[in-house]
């Protein structure tokens, strides 16, 4: 695969829109760009004095746009109250954390790459972003691909004898993004026509064969979770395939219940059958050490982001760096987890909400929409929703699935609300989502 299969960026952009897609672009390049640096130093990328200056100028960026079109932003703002409230406690977890300064400089880096996500529904239709995520996408998988097959002491793990891992940190990284792309292109697969589906389907079959060279099961796992559940949903919520799918979504439960019942079918027996102890890469061998941190601190938590950069993790972790050859997680793997180190059980229950809150309104969003491209907000709450189990994919700064959670929470209000293109004021005889 060339990098001249790449789409270039959408032509029916206007001249200063394609300029903010091209900005759009190197941002999102910047959340895979900037980890491969760390692929041999976790610690090293992440705090560089250019990396920070990169992200200052696009939070700065983001936030000078956004004031531009304050009309729309004060409306996805006032329709967007949940996600506020998690960043906001995350802010003001500086107040209580173990580690005050990192704190509060990465919860404003959270509140940076939220904004962020407001400026991207503000500027672009989501046909315009589904666009240059297909570009973004595209260039990781032929990038990704180069690595892996020319240089595969760079584009795969242990020293190029392991799994896939291409331009990403690792191969979890590579499977959680190649899913993610999954969704992508499936969508744009069945919604364009001509060359621009060709195109499409090849980049489908990179995706696909770039998450399966990850041998990341879980990214597999909730993909395919994800991409099921998700047109289960959207059959129920169509009149004309409502009945096959609500008889193939029973049929699925009942099988399910009584492989649970009947044949004692666990999830350690679903794990071993796609080759992977039900220790899910000893993650749950350190769960058990978090899980006794969060209970000294259920309330609150130790401050966002904090946990493991104080010498709290070193003292509940200690037995388990020494059982593990001296190997030390440096953030949960589980987005609940990691939430509850945050900020407690309060931030628990404001994530909860906070999920609950986009997947209701992404499915009402559909059923009034029903067509492919109003599938992507639900697709892509559900895996993420799903992948958060295994990975702290929610909450988490300069990411590209934070990106794309703000995103999709969003953009089912610029479409129902009738915010236009133009960032006009938002219809009043519309119902908010």
């Amino acid at each position: 695969m060339s990098t001249a299969r790449v789409a270039p960026l959408p032509k029916d952009l206007s001249r200063n829109n394609r300029r903010e897609a091209a900005f759009l672009l190197v941002i999102l390049l910047l959340t895979i760009l900037i980890p491969f640096q760390a692929k041999d130093n976790p610690e090293g990328a992440s705090s560089s004095t250019l990396n920070q200056f990169c992200w200052s100028i696009a939070y700065l960026v983001s936030a000078v746009r956004l004031f531009a079109t304050r009309d729309t932003f004060r409306v996805l703002l006032s329709s967007s109250l949940p996600l506020l409230a998690f960043v906001l406690l995350a802010l003001a977890s500086t107040l209580w954390s173990v580690d005050s300064m990192d704190t509060f400089k990465n919860s404003i880096e959270l509140l940076g790459t939220t904004l962020i996500g407001y400026y991207v529904v503000s500027r672009f239709s989501m046909s315009e972003f589904l666009d240059i995520l297909s570009l973004f996408f595209g260039i990781s998988v032929v990038l990704s691909a180069v690595l892996i097959f020319f240089a595969p002491g760079h584009g795969r793990m242990f020293w190029g004898s392991g799994p896939w891992s291409g331009i990403y940190e690792e191969k979890n990284s590579l499977g959680a993004s190649m899913a993610i792309a999954i969704i992508v292109y499936l969508i744009q697969f069945f919604r364009g026509s001509g060359k621009r589906k060709l195109l499409a389907g090849l980049l489908l079959l990179g995706s696909v064969a770039l998450l399966v060279g990850s041998d990341s099961a879980t990214a597999l796992l909730d993909c395919g979770a994800a991409l099921i559940i998700g047109v289960l949903l959207a059959g129920c919520l169509m009149p004309k395939y409502r009945l096959v799918a609500g008889l193939i979504a029973g049929l699925s439960l009942a099988a399910v219940l009584s492989g649970i019942f009947v044949f004692g079918l666990t999830p350690d027996a679903l794990i071993a059958a796609v080759g992977r102890s039900s220790t899910l890469t000893g993650r749950t061998d350190f769960w058990p050490y978090l899980v006794d941190a969060i209970h000294a601190q259920p309330l609150l938590g130790y401050g966002y982001d904090a946990f493991f950069r104080s010498p709290i993790a070193t003292s509940y972790l200690s037995y388990y760096v020494i059982q593990s050859y001296g190997w030390s997680p440096y953030h949960a793997h589980n987005s609940f987890l990691q939430t509850c180190l945050d900020t407690g059980y309060v931030g628990l229950a404001s994530l909860l909400f906070l999920i609950a809150f986009a997947l209701v309104r992404s499915l009402k969003y559909f059923s009034r929409r029903r067509d492919t491209i109003a599938m992507l907000p639900m697709m892509i709450v559900l895996y993420l929703t799903l992948g958060s189990y295994t990975e702290t994919y929610l909450g988490n700064f300069n990411t590209v699935e934070w990106i794309l959670f703000v995103a999709v929470l969003l953009y089912p209000v610029r479409d129902l609300k009738g915010v236009a293109a133009a960032n006009r004021l938002p219809l009043k005889n519309q119902n908010p989502v």
